[in-house]
């Protein structure tokens, strides 16, 4: 994956986000690219179905070449938190009624895992979570950028 503005917008609305939604997403993204100053790579956003089967966006994931970055209830707020990114030490994949390339509404994935980076002398975890057809990024995040730090 390589960030482009339009394709990450056309990958909001793949997964059901409004216009109103998407232009708040581009904002942080912008916010981001000021507080990190250094390119990245790719970008996706963490949501889960609420008890009333509405999907809810609760995150904003960017990655670069060596760190991570997350934008925590980025729809209403701007928490950026931001760690180096090299080594995964641990890794947790749960998936329910989800095979990669055949994603459904029903599909959910949840992805955990720890890492060490060279500045950091402890471990960062991260949980990210997808449904329906946003387990596609997250399994393509996954494959990309988790496990080449394996």
């Amino acid at each position: 994956m390589s960030y482009s503005k339009e394709e990450f917008r056309q990958y909001l609305a793949s997964i059901g986000m409004g216009e109103a939604f998407i232009v708040r997403s581009l904002e942080t993204i912008g916010v981001f690219e000021q507080v990190i100053g250094k390119p990245f790579e790719t970008a996706l956003v963490c949501d889960v179905l609420n008890a009333d089967n509405k999907r809810e966006y609760y995150s904003l994931w960017i990655v670069g070449k060596d760190y991570l970055s997350e934008c925590k209830a980025f729809l209403t707020a701007e928490v950026v938190d931001y760690a180096a990114f090299e080594m995964v030490d641990y890794c947790e994949i749960n998936k329910v009624d989800f095979a990669p390339g055949r994603a459904k509404e029903s599909s959910r994935l949840r992805l955990q895992f720890s890492f060490i980076g060279a500045k950091c002398r402890n471990k960062v975890r991260a949980e990210l979570k997808a449904s329906g057809a946003n387990c596609e990024r997250l399994w393509t995040f996954f494959q990309e950028y988790v496990m080449r730090r394996t």
